[in-house]
């Protein structure tokens, strides 16, 4: 049969229909292959990452293609023509023409050189605009498609929990709605909202499917009634949209003592109540088409082993239907980390009957189901299963139809203007005023201004962000402030120190530098925080010369500023001049001194435009409108600390100690925060007032809608966000003394007022139950926003699930 006649490249037939072709005509070698991912650079000239080797190919693939394939990390044009002739090459060189499926890191940007560089992920949640994040998932989608990209490894949904742990940059903060919602609008960004282009045929509709497998038709073995139900959402991705990848499932961001990988403590319950909920809003309302299951282990057992969440919770529960990318090395890890498997083999066995699909970054594990399959370790169903998963994923990202991209495109697709405002209007949501005592924003007329600090003269992006290599337009915070003062005012700068000293040695003259900056300056702009990597991995990019105190496997143990950063603070704080504290950083700090800073800004790793960004912000261009997605603890010692904490967590005296005055729970301290989660002050002012709940009694399973007015009651113009909680005053299993339920952020003229209405769902109200189901119970609920309170009530009883 000729080639465009075979019922795999038949546009007309269902996604369905077209996978059980293919899967048919495929030889189990074919099969194999399919659940292998490689980096590009096996297929690379020896000199040259730019340079596609078809010799290198011929010696790889022997006729057989490949599952997916990692991106080269080149410039984006360069990226487009390798990964052109690496599809032209599995078209015309493997016997079925099966294309492969280009993966690349897409956390905040396109993860390679002179691609747009938007705010690191914790700082995207912070600006806590869902339509802001759908655009700036977008943005990413659209530059990296135009490359040849057809899935991106992003969002992350894990809860930062674990303020110790170096990845809480990579995530959206602390809570399960606000990781939700703001995940799903990055899905929707970079899947689309509807998946549909003109350019793509449409699938035919869920009655249709009914009909073929009622008929008899092929369907997938062992498909879950939850799988079925979603089949009616098949649609094809747009040309410039790319499959998302979820990570990582599940619960990563609690890792015991903070340090990466380590076992993550939580039972089922915790697991329902938190890690689970962002992951199945993706799954049913984002349409994800591929997930990364987590390094760790949950309860005893490595997620990439475990049935219970790859198959009964996610596929069964969930109704997931895309297919399990592994994360770099976790299958391997099985054997020589877990110690669950004994070789390699094992743990392919382990992984495979879990429900993994596709080992990543190469096949060194699933290298031996062939011996496995002859031995009966595993069956053919499962090898069956994992390709039926893929090979679904490669259909509906539109690879069969258009294997290709137009190089020519790129300049004017890739880090356009356009695209650089968005990132700065990302940058400028994404930061939070934590503290102004009437220092900001500032006039503009200062003769001298010190800009003094380890990042203040430095481009920190983010890890998973390869701009600092080849992003020339990044602009740090002095950048920034240089471009927005006049040429009357003096801009000073001196590093001062570094974000920690080598052998503990300080470099005084640095030192002395700082100080006599900062004594001739009208105000001092204080720049201190982290690095991160700038690749990505565990001791991977880190040659660069530059420290790395945050990101992936750079976790601490105090969270206090490093090095000799307070210490110089509190030199600068002692000069009594205006200050403003900018934290430029990836997880959040503790500032003993906190009560003598004049004026603090959390800016997080802001981007490219982060020095535009936040000289916006200093000079008043911008009125700042970030929260806080995650808290802020007072000391390392008060960890765990969180907000939605149990009735029992914070002590049973609450008799606040200090030094020199011993109290009761913590005999010095107190349990309180430094800043909590939610937390951001504006140039303006806000009032709220008439919080409504209606009906204050209904029927359990039925919403009820939620209103508030906020009015401007300052002299400017700001951005507010409307934040509802939600308290079981009374329950069977405890419940969180408040639970983050709905938000929005409006913009608000001075003097303009606002009513505000939220419909919240019987699952805002549901608990999950002593038999670890999720449900609604009788009685009395708070509902709470800016110190407004009211309550409704539930009558009868039902599951949510």
């Amino acid at each position: 049969m000729p080639a465009e006649r075979l019922p795999y490249l038949n546009t007309e037939l269902s996604v369905e229909e077209r996978v059980e072709d293919l899967l048919g005509r495929m030889t189990l070698e074919e099969k194999l292959r399919e659940m292998y991912m490689h980096p590009a650079g096996a297929f690379a000239e020896e000199n040259d990452a730019a340079c596609f080797s078809e010799e290198k190919a011929e010696t790889f693939f022997q006729g057989i293609g490949i599952g997916a394939v990692e991106a080269p990390k080149c410039l984006p044009r360069q990226n487009a023509v390798f990964i052109n002739a690496l599809q032209k090459y599995l078209k015309e060189h493997t016997r079925l023409g099966i294309p492969a499926l280009i993966v690349s890191e897409c956390l905040h940007g396109y993860m390679t050189p002179e691609a747009t560089v938007f705010p690191q992920a914790i700082g995207l949640a912070s600006t806590w605009n869902k339509e802001l994040m759908r655009q700036t998932a977008s943005a990413i989608a659209e530059e990296a498609a135009a490359c040849g990209i057809r899935q991106g490894l992003a969002p992350d949904l894990d809860l930062a929990r674990e303020p110790r742990w170096g990845r809480v940059e990579e995530t959206y903060g602390e809570d399960p709605c606000l990781c939700g919602e703001m995940g799903l609008a990055y899905i929707k960004g970079l899947q689309g909202e509807n998946g549909t282009d003109e350019r793509r045929p449409a699938e035919k509709q869920w009655l249709e499917e009914e009909q073929h497998q009622a008929e008899g038709q092929s369907q997938a073995e062992g498909q879950s009634q939850a799988e079925k139900l979603c089949q009616a959402e098949d649609q094809y991705l747009a040309r410039d949209k790319i499959a998302a990848t979820l990570k990582h499932f599940c619960a990563h961001g609690s890792p015991e003592g903070g340090v990466n990988l380590s076992p993550v403590p939580a039972g089922e319950r915790q697991l329902r109540e938190l890690y689970l909920p962002p992951f199945a809003k993706a799954v049913r309302e984002g349409g994800a088409l591929s997930i990364m299951p987590a390094y760790s282990e949950v309860d005893g057992i490595p997620c990439s082993a475990s049935e219970f969440l790859l198959t009964d919770l996610l596929r069964d529960e969930l109704g997931f239907r895309g297919y399990l990318f592994s994360d770099y090395g976790a299958v391997e890890m099985l054997n020589c980390f877990h110690c669950t498997a004994e070789n390699r083999a094992e743990a392919a066995a382990q992984a495979v009957r879990a429900g993994m699909d596709m080992e990543a970054p190469t096949g060194c594990c699933f290298a031996h189901l062939k011996e496995l399959l002859d031995d009966g370790k595993i069956d053919i169903s499962h090898i069956d299963q994992a390709v039926r998963r893929i090979l679904r994923v490669k259909f509906l990202t539109g690879l069969f139809e258009h294997p290709y991209v137009d190089p020519e495109k790129i300049s004017g697709i890739v880090h356009t203007e356009e695209k650089r405002q968005l990132a700065r209007r990302a940058a400028q949501e994404s930061v939070v005023l934590l503290k102004n005592d009437k220092i900001l924003p500032l006039s503009g007329k200062q003769r001298t201004i010190a800009v003094i600090g380890p990042n203040a003269d430095e481009a920190e992006l983010g890890d998973y962000s390869l701009g600092n290599m080849g992003n020339s337009s990044a602009v740090t915070l002095l950048d920034g402030i240089r471009s927005h003062v006049s040429a009357e005012t003096r801009v000073l700068y001196a590093k001062g120190c570094g974000l920690y000293e080598k052998d503990g040695i300080r470099d005084e003259k640095a030192w002395k530098d700082a100080m006599d900056a900062a004594q001739q300056a009208d105000v001092i702009i204080a720049a201190m925080g982290h690095s991160s990597s700038v690749d990505y991995g565990i001791g991977w990019g880190t040659d660069t010369g530059k420290p790395v105190t945050c990101g992936e496997g750079y976790d601490c143990a105090d969270l206090r500023l490093s090095g000799a950063q307070e210490a110089l603070l509190e030199e600068l704080l002692a000069l009594s001049k205006p200050l403003v504290l900018v934290l430029i950083n990836g997880r959040p700090v503790t500032l003993p001194c906190i009560d003598k800073i004049p004026a603090l800004l959390e800016t997080w790793y802001a981007g490219e435009e982060a020095g535009n960004a936040i000289a916006d912000i200093l000079f008043g261009e911008v009125n700042p409108s970030g929260k806080l997605p995650v808290t802020f603890p007072k000391s390392t010692g008060q960890i765990p600390l969180y907000y939605n904490y149990k009735p029992s967590a914070r002590g049973y005296y609450h008799r606040p100690g200090a030094p020199g005055a011993p109290g009761r729970d913590y005999v010095f301290d107190d349990t309180e925060p430094m800043f909590p989660f939610g937390y951001g002050l504006s140039y303006t002012s806000f009032s709220y007032s008439d919080l409504s709940v209606e009906p204050a009694v209904i029927p359990a399973g039925n919403p009820v809608t939620v209103a508030v007015t906020v009015e401007n009651i300052g002299s400017r113009e700001g951005a507010e966000v409307v934040q509802i909680y939600v308290n079981d005053l009374y329950s069977s299993t405890t419940t969180p003394v408040k639970a983050l339920k709905a938000f929005e952020k409006i913009l608000l003229q001075p003097g303009e007022k606002k009513r505000v209405s939220f419909e919240l769902k019987p699952e805002d109200m549901a608990l999950v139950d002593r038999n670890c189901r999720y449900a609604v119970e009788e009685g009395e609920f708070r509902v709470m926003t800016r110190g407004l309170e009211a309550e409704f009530r539930v009558s009868g009883a039902c599951y949510a699930e």
